[in-house]
């Protein structure tokens, strides 16, 4: 029996680069691979955030720039020289707008690290997904083994907790992303994949960062290589 790629199990195995093809005759190592990737994602979840990893990592090194701290030290004394002087109400409601001013500092800093890191940085949030979208299928595929087959199979736990804390992070939304194809019959489905890293893959193109491939389908009016795609945005 060979799974058909519109079938979710098997979609939810591409998303997250798992060999699915044996699945029904090869049960029992199909469950390890299964339950390897969900003990390595619940891993992820459960220790430190690896976008503060990167952040940290980043700053640390621009530290250590002494052309940049000297690039630094002149923008900032340019600014102190363009407050001299001015109105006290106008700096009164000039420190009004310092918190954004901040907030795009940082917003640039925490980019700019995620972009120059060699690791595929996803957030807590949207690992998570990826996670629970795993549970629900393989549940449902353990269940059919047990039915049809009598044999128990292990089981993914269920993975509760406050996993948006580092969505603020990056400011980065996350995108269901829908690819169309065609069935061995010609019948028209689409393909649904959360992780950008293999989609990136199946469409047969590269990317450094998971915005890259949002960036690049919007760029290319919602297309590559043939194949339409559209994005449906994961409300938080």
């Amino acid at each position: 029996m060979k799974p058909k790629i519109n079938g979710e199990m098997a979609q939810v195995m591409l998303d997250l680069g798992i060999q699915y093809d044996d699945m029904y005759d090869n049960r029992a190592e199909f469950a390890k691979r299964v339950t390897r990737k969900a003990r390595e994602m619940a891993a992820q979840l459960d220790r430190k955030t690896p976008l503060a990893d990167v952040e940290a990592e980043f700053k640390s090194k621009a530290y250590k720039n002494q052309d940049a701290k000297a690039e630094a030290n002149e923008l900032h004394g340019q600014i102190l020289a363009l407050l001299h002087g001015r109105d006290p109400e106008v700096l009164a409601n000039l420190l009004l707008m310092m918190n954004s001013v901040s907030d795009s500092i940082n917003n640039e800093v925490k980019g700019m690290a995620i972009r120059n890191s060699n690791s595929q940085v996803l957030s807590k949030r949207h690992i998570h997904l990826m996670y629970t979208r795993l549970k629900k299928g393989y549940d449902t595929y353990t269940q059919f083994v047990k039915l049809m087959h009598d044999e128990l199979l292990p089981g993914i736990p269920a993975k509760s907790g406050n996993f948006g804390d580092d969505s603020a992070i990056t400011k980065t939304k996350i995108y269901r992303i829908y690819i169309g194809e065609t069935d061995e019959d010609g019948k028209a489905f689409e393909l649904m994949f959360l992780n950008p890293w293999e989609c990136a893959t199946y469409l047969g193109v590269e990317i450094k960062f998971y915005l890259d491939l949002i960036e690049m389908i919007q760029d290319n009016n919602f297309e590559i290589k043939g194949k339409a795609i559209r994005l449906e945005e994961v409300p938080r």
